[in-house]
């Protein structure tokens, strides 16, 4: 999979994402960042966003490099909509950005959804006015 990277976040699309995040077990965590980058989005938000998540890929990846990290292998993902419209679509997604986490264990059968709110904001104390992501 990191042969598909670009500053430690790899790239996927609709033909890729399923293999790499659905299937389960698997050996990793993904931190899944969606994103509409093409140009014709007009997305500055995605841009800066994805910028910061290189920069947190590459310094996860310069700390725990060594093979007795390796159970806290971490892939971090970018999903353009642009080629990844069934992906949004499964996650019912539809403003960007969005960052979310995907543990080891979870499978393409499992109920898995995150409460965002109109500002990104995951936490409990910001839940009143979010909306609901489920993955179908």
């Amino acid at each position: 999979m990191a042969a598909k990277s670009r500053g430690n976040v790899i790239t996927l699309d609709d033909s890729t994402y399923d293999y790499y995040a659905m299937n389960s077990p698997r050996p990793y965590s993904l931190v899944v960042f969606l994103t509409a980058a093409h140009p014709k989005f007009k997305c500055s938000i995605c841009k800066s966003l994805d910028q910061n998540l290189q920069a947190v890929a590459q310094a996860y990846k310069a700390k725990y490099s060594s093979k007795e990290d390796m159970q806290k292998e971490v892939f971090f993902l970018r999903i353009d909509y642009e080629s990844s419209q069934r992906v949004f679509g499964k996650y019912d997604v539809t403003s960007v950005p969005l960052v979310f986490h995907i543990p080891p264990d979870f499978g393409g059968e499992d109920d898995f959804s995150v409460d965002v709110d109109e500002d990104g904001d995951a936490s409990p104390e910001k839940q009143k006015n979010s909306y609901h992501i489920t993955h179908r």
